[in-house]
């Protein structure tokens, strides 16, 4: 009787135990189910995000950083840009380049024999218009201007393709061929400035020949050669002193000249 009562304590026990291990699992099932799990796969993804956030942040910086040194190298070929678009954009249909050409041809020494101007070439990115300029003098004031043809003679960007000398029956003198390119904007304007460019030298705007709206330039008197008609002999009259004739338009001109009057002393006693 003892006996069966202590197996049936034990069973009781036995069942309890089981009931409450039952339990515990159930209760640590839902909450890892319910619970731990979804905080422990928020957690991972949260990581995993915030991974992402440093490693954009990391890319953030480097760019900001690299932003600041473009912005600067920006700012200076900007810079750069503007410096050298203005050999492409001056406006040349007031004919400075011309006058510019023969004060310089006059400033060292040497004469401009020709200047013919070629059709206006259009290229991808500029505009161009080929000169033809034929120059005597002597040989060191021509090398001179030679090397000012592409640096200080002309506003807008030049190019000297070919050269050729020729010496002449004058001693210490030679003659110079060279192949000269303007370069312009590939604008309307710049189109336009090498058109009025051309006709500058052209036409009724040649500069060999008078034309209204063209003042004379004492400082290229005989710098540049008006070109005379085969078989026809110049008939101007030389000019007479005192006067110099403008080899831009042919005319005849007065130099200016002005001497201070003397002032009259009035003596009162």
């Amino acid at each position: 009787m003892i006996k069966k009562t202590k197996g049936v304590i034990f069973t009781e026990i036995n069942k309890r135990v089981i009931l409450s291990v039952l339990v515990g699992v159930v209760v640590l099932g839902c909450f890892y189910y319910f619970l731990l799990g979804p905080q422990i796969k928020a957690y991972g993804s949260v990581k995993e995000e915030l991974a992402r956030e440093k490693t954009r942040l990391a890319r953030a910086q480097i760019e900001v950083l690299s932003l600041q040194s473009e912005n600067k190298k920006l700012e200076k070929t900007r810079k750069e840009f503007n410096k050298v678009n203005k050999l492409f954009t001056t406006d040349m249909r007031n004919g400075i380049d011309v006058i510019l050409l023969g004060l310089k041809s006059a400033s060292k020494n040497v004469e401009i024999t020709g200047l013919e101007p070629e059709k206006i070439k259009e290229t991808k990115y500029t505009l161009e218009i080929p000169l033809k300029i034929t120059v005597e003098g002597n040989y060191r004031d021509m090398l001179v201007f030679i090397k000012d043809m592409e640096n200080e003679c002309l506003n807008n960007l030049a190019i000297t393709r070919s050269l050729k000398i020729e010496a002449t029956s004058e001693p210490g003198i030679i003659k110079t061929a060279m192949d000269v390119i303007i370069y312009s904007a590939k604008t309307p304007q710049g189109r336009l400035s090498l058109e009025e460019l051309a006709r500058w030298l052209t036409g009724r705007y040649n500069i060999f020949r008078p034309a209204s709206g063209i003042a004379p330039l004492p400082e290229l008197a005989g710098q540049i050669k008006p070109p005379v008609t085969p078989g026809k002999e110049s008939k101007e009259p030389s000019n007479s002193k005192g006067t110099q004739h403008s080899s831009i338009t042919g005319a005849v001109y007065e130099p200016f000249s002005y001497t201070e009057p003397e002032s009259e002393s009035v003596w009162t006693k």
